[in-house]
């Protein structure tokens, strides 16, 4: 499985990325992925309809596994509950790309 998220947005215009590949991860790190993905519903929850608001945290979340594949794009007031364990520990881990 990997997952790529992508955190723009905010005051400063900042981007944060992150690309997560489960082979490289420990196997508590696996188990707790796993767990977030299954809590937030990742491929249940509907797309959310609310455009970003300006300045406002947009984050975009591809998870890639074997039999299937999802994007979701949501801004950081439209992220539904269930989504945002899984967003907070992405943004975490996430680091700040540097400006061209």
């Amino acid at each position: 499985m990997k997952i790529l998220f992508r955190q723009t947005g905010g005051f400063a215009g900042l981007v944060k990325s992150l690309r997560l590949d489960f082979d490289e991860l420990s196997a508590d790190d696996r188990d707790l992925v796993r767990s977030l993905l299954e809590a937030s519903h990742f491929f249940e929850i509907p797309e959310p309809a609310a455009r970003a608001l300006p300045d406002e945290e947009q984050y975009v979340i591809t998870v890639d596994e074997q039999e299937r594949s999802r994007t979701v794009v949501v801004s950081k007031s439209a992220a539904p509950e269930d989504l945002r364990s899984l967003i907070r520990y992405l943004a975490k881990r996430a680091a700040y790309e540097k400006r061209q």
